[in-house]
């Protein structure tokens, strides 16, 4: 299906905005968050492995004894299919923008069960994610953000954790990477990169509008009927300032995350031996 198109990045790398600036292109729809993959089908997928592997002693078990990898295939695509279809941007647009930043994690899954669809990656210096995660749980994101840094550091590994990951971002052609700070430096020439990316293209005025107009999210299911269609951004939600972190916090962040943030390009300040040994020894 090649009308998909995946956003995918840590939490609080600027993906709602980025988002929103392309869903306001003729030609892109969007809706409120999947978490198709790495909450549903990726389960089911890693469940179908370890069963190919495990030896009953009868000649095998579950899923893998009705169904070929192919056929498995096949209805994991039919299942996700059915849930983008169920949406009406799905159909009133060229392309289908589904922004989960959790799918940072399924990559590999995604492109086994879409081939053909494209996949952006949104980076963000990793003091400033960690930074906006810290905010936001003293405030709308109480119920899922963390509140130390020492939690947030983890929460942030977390995103590149699957084994390839770092490679895969850094080195692979056919994913186009987009870094915030570029974004909020340049938007009209980012998101024209983006654009070229996605075959898509727009005039002056139209590129104008994606960067200046705030687009609403819809939501649809079970919640559509619980709360309406309408997706109400909370207070807060979009950090306009920076410079909340304390020097201490600072600290363990560059020294948890040196290599990540030396192998993505962003700035890292050296950090003293015995600093990095002590940092080290809280996480």
């Amino acid at each position: 299906m090649n009308k998909l198109v995946f956003l995918v990045g840590p939490p609080r790398s600027g993906t709602t905005w980025l988002q929103g600036m392309l869903a306001n292109h003729p030609d892109i729809g969007t809706a409120q968050e999947s978490h198709l993959f790495n909450h549903f089908l990726q389960p089911m997928m890693k469940t179908w492995n370890e069963l190919l592997e495990f030896d009953d002693g009868r000649g095998g078990i579950g899923l893998p004894a009705y169904l070929t990898e192919e056929e498995f295939i096949d209805t994991i695509r039919d299942t996700a299919q059915r849930v983008y279809s169920n949406v009406p941007e799905f159909h009133a647009n060229k392309l289908f923008l589904d922004k989960t930043p959790d799918h940072i994690r399924c990559i590999e899954d995604i492109r086994k069960v879409f081939p053909e669809a494209r996949i952006i990656v949104l980076l963000r210096k990793p003091e400033d994610v960690i930074e906006s995660l810290i905010s936001a749980a003293r405030s709308w994101g109480r119920n899922w953000a963390p509140s130390s840094v020492f939690s947030a550091v983890r929460t942030y590994r977390y995103f590149f954790s699957v084994p390839g990951t770092d490679q895969l971002l850094l080195e692979d052609p056919n994913l186009c990477v987009v870094r915030y700070e570029e974004l909020k430096a340049s938007p009209k020439s980012t998101l024209k990169t983006v654009l070229d990316y996605l075959n898509s293209s727009v005039d002056d005025d139209v590129l104008q509008r994606m960067v200046s107009e705030k687009h609403g999210l819809r939501k649809y299911g079970e919640f559509a009927r619980r709360s309406g269609v309408d997706v109400v951004e909370p207070e807060n939600f979009a950090r306009k300032k920076k410079g909340n972190l304390s020097w201490l916090q600072k600290l363990i962040i560059s020294v948890a995350l040196s290599k990540h943030t030396k192998a993505y390009g962003y700035s890292d300040k050296p950090v003293s031996k015995p600093d990095t040994e002590l940092m080290r020894a809280h996480l």
